[in-house]
């Protein structure tokens, strides 16, 4: 039953119905219109014979009426003209006093003719003369002529012919072409049911391909693929399908392995964030304030602080050229290389000589890791390092008329080659600090941030910054210059990793007021030193 019920639900079945329906409404329209034509044809056909044979009769009845008795001649001839016509019902003739004197009953004879009543004169019949007359009823048609006689040159009527004929044998052809009509209907009904269900399969087949195809695309089936040929809007369709469900799978594979490197990033962030320090040392006379913002998910900078010992901080800052994962290692190996290096109580310069060696012969081609690493004694209120290519040391002078001083020094990279070519243009510098000083470090990205006009933010900017916050904790001087950049940029994206690390020297027993004073005396403008 279910079977049936799909069946007679498909397309291709109702698709044959509607042709089939269609032929048959096409049949039954001209049926009708070609009996109707038919009996009209009929009609005016059996109307003009009896016409033409009551004619006939009148012509033949004028010298039979002139005779001694006319009714046995009048009586053979209606016998034998209604023995040929079996739809002649009657033919009589009368006199011009209207008494029969023929009819196919004979006992009427000599009798007054009651012509017919209740019939309807037929309009339009070709050539009918005035005193002729046609008209029919529901059965019958009723013809009268006029028997006229010519007597020296004189015309006048001495009697009618009146044929009463069936409508039989136009009703007998009638329903003789409806039945030719039916069958042919019937015929033309099965021919057309076979031709629209072999025509239907040619238009339904290929739909239901595309919505087999459909069906299986919403059950997350991407590489199935519709078949259809030809050129037809079908065709076309099922391209178009086929083109989209590429797309869809091409979408849904990019979809996978975006996901999967978001999850692979999001694993490698966190791995990121377990390289940078959550606390920091704990020295008397320090204040410590730092910030990693990274452009992707997982980026290149880091900074980190190093116990070495009671009265010694290491210092790290560094930006590897890659970013991402290629970064992200680079940055973990040359993280621990220094460490390790740290830890023997070794100079900066010889803790970065000693991780390039290790770094350079197997980091990849093209990457390089610039680093500034220094060591601050609190004790001796000093800070000695040396910067392989990493940007410029800032000194930020709380106290004096110089805000800051600006430490430039030589040294390649590390990674791009061990041996003399690093060692020999490394320096390291020493520097004496004072109570309050500030010791900022940095990566390119704070000075590379880029606005709508495609202007950079630029050193200028940064030390403009530290200037008029040099009075102020440290936090907050890494604060102030994060709003100025994200005023600066605007909505532009994050086009590099920021990083900076700000260490202070505490200046232990000095009131609020004097910094106040000594910063309102200073000058706008910082110094420069070349180490």
């Amino acid at each position: 039953m279910r079977r049936l019920i799909n069946i007679l639900s498909s397309l291709r079945t109702k698709a044959a119905i509607v042709a089939v329906a269609f032929v048959l409404v096409l049949l039954t329209v001209t049926g009708f219109i070609v009996v109707r034509h038919e009996k009209v044809a009929l009609t005016r056909e059996v109307e003009l014979r009896v016409l033409a044979q009551a004619r006939s009769i009148a012509a033949s009845s004028e010298r039979t009426m002139l005779e001694p008795d006319p009714e046995l001649t009048f009586q053979k001839l209606l016998r034998e003209m209604m023995s040929r016509d079996p739809d002649i019902e009657s033919i009589v003739v009368v006199d011009r006093n209207g008494i029969i004197l023929a009819h196919p009953e004979v006992t009427k004879i000599g009798s007054r003719y009651d012509p017919p009543r209740g019939l309807d004169p037929v309009p339009d019949i070709p050539y009918l003369d005035a005193e002729e007359m046609v008209a029919e009823g529901e059965d019958v048609f009723v013809v009268n002529a006029p028997i006229k006689r010519t007597y020296e040159g004189q015309v006048s009527n001495i009697g009618r012919v009146f044929i009463r004929s069936s409508k039989g044998k136009i009703e007998k052809a009638i329903g003789s072409a409806r039945l030719q009509i039916i069958v042919i209907a019937v015929i033309v009904s099965l021919l057309g049911s076979v031709a629209a269900v072999i025509l239907s399969g040619f238009i339904t087949t290929p739909v239901k391909r595309l919505a087999e195809g459909a069906r299986r695309i919403g059950e997350g089936d991407l590489n199935v693929r519709v078949k259809v040929s030809g050129r037809d809007e079908i065709s076309q369709l099922a391209t178009t399908l086929n083109e989209m469900t590429t797309r869809l799978a091409k979408a849904r594979e990019e979809l996978v392995e975006k996901e999967r490197m978001s999850k692979e990033l999001e694993i490698a962030r966190g791995i990121q964030q377990s390289l940078l320090p959550t606390a920091f040392p704990e020295v008397e006379a320090v204040e410590v304030a730092a910030v990693c913002e990274s452009a992707t998910e997982v980026g290149g900078d880091y900074f980190d602080l190093l116990a070495i010992d009671n009265r010694r901080v290491g210092v790290v800052i560094a930006d590897v050229s890659g970013k991402g994962v290629p970064g992200l290692i680079v940055m973990g190996v040359a993280r621990s290389v220094i460490r390790a290096q740290a830890r023997q109580h070794l100079s900066p310069r010889e803790v970065l000589i000693r991780a390039n060696d290790i770094i350079a012969p197997d980091i990849h081609k093209g990457m390089f890791v610039t680093v500034l690493y220094g060591v601050l004694d609190v004790e001796r209120r000093t800070f000695s390092f040396a910067n392989a290519g990493h940007n410029p040391l800032v000194i930020v002078k709380k106290f004096g008329p110089v805000p800051y001083e600006l430490i430039k020094t030589q040294g390649r990279p590390v990674g791009f080659m061990a041996g003399a070519f690093f060692d020999d243009r490394l320096e390291e510098t020493t520097l004496p600090l004072e109570e309050g000083d500030t010791i900022f470090t940095y990566t390119d990205g704070i000075m590379d941030s880029l606005n709508k006009n495609d202007q950079e933010f630029g050193m200028d900017r940064l030390l403009e910054t530290l200037a008029d916050k040099r009075t102020v904790p440290v936090q907050e001087i890494i604060e102030t210059i994060l709003q100025r950049i994200a005023k600066f940029v605007g909505d532009r994206p994050q086009q590099d990793d920021m990083t900076m690390l700000a260490i202070t020297l505490k200046p232990p027993g000095a009131s609020a007021e004097e910094p106040a004073a000594a910063a309102a005396a200073a000058s706008p403008e910082g110094g420069e030193t070349a180490a």
